[in-house]
């Protein structure tokens, strides 16, 4: 499960992707890997790709 921290971290991301100008669509993609990444592991992340 993902704790709190990690949680903030995505969040705060999120924040500073959208006050640099980035589209949210692209935002979101961004943060949702990292959670990803995160709570599964990267390696698994990269065996399954864009299946998420």
């Amino acid at each position: 499960m993902i704790g709190i921290t990690k949680a903030a971290m995505g969040f705060g991301l999120m924040v500073v992707l959208l006050f640099l100008g980035l589209h949210f669509a692209v935002t979101m993609l961004i943060v949702s890997v990292l959670g990803a990444s995160l709570y599964l592991s990267p390696a698994l992340v990269e065996a399954i790709g864009t299946q998420f």
